[in-house]
């Protein structure tokens, strides 16, 4: 399962500077809100 997980991480580091590089802050910041303003507490 751990492997999975490392697997996807760099996956995701990936797409992040794809889209650092691609694309503006403002988008980003639009992108990113929704993910960083969840409550994930049960």
């Amino acid at each position: 399962m751990s492997l999975i997980i490392e697997t996807l991480k760099d996956a995701a580091d990936a797409a992040a500077a794809g889209l650092a590089r691609s694309t503006g802050v403002n988008e980003i910041f639009e992108i990113m809100f929704r993910y960083g303003a969840r409550d994930f507490r049960d």
